[in-house]
């Protein structure tokens, strides 16, 4: 993911600070999700090294989120209510994924809706954080 992170900015150079914000930003809403809902005991996760409760891998996957934003995931922040949308549906969506993978484990029906709420609170702030980027 650092590989692929480091491709984005140096493709995208013109908009570094935007793009550096928006990894930036994913980045530190995904650490917060993510721990979040290790903390209250609704997910957990598996890998080391951790940051914090979260392991390395998902705060990379964060970043990578936030290069794409502005570019190929731009529909999912394209407008509050994609961006709704998103966090309630995409953020249990990838952790269906992630449970499929065996990386981690959603507790019951309360880790689902705590996944679901964090999601979509992380993905309101990324799509204020990407219509404030697209102002001139």
């Amino acid at each position: 993911m650092l590989a692929f992170v480091l491709a984005h900015l140096l493709l995208t150079r013109q908009m570094l600070v935007k793009e550096l914000l928006l990894v930036g930003a994913a980045s530190l809403a995904g650490l917060t999700v993510d721990n979040l809902l290790a903390a209250c005991g609704a997910v957990s996760y598996l890998g080391a090294p951790t940051v914090g409760l979260s392991p390395l891998w998902l705060v990379a996957i964060w970043a990578g989120f936030g290069a794409t934003l502005r570019h190929s995931q731009s529909l999912f922040v394209r407008s509050p209510v994609h961006a709704v949308l998103t966090g309630l549906l995409g953020g249990p969506a990838a952790y269906w994924g992630g449970e499929r993978l065996a990386r981690m484990e959603v507790h019951g029906v309360a880790g689902w809706l705590a996944v679901s709420a964090t999601w979509l609170l992380a993905l309101v702030l990324l799509e204020r954080l990407c219509a404030a980027l697209r102002r001139p």
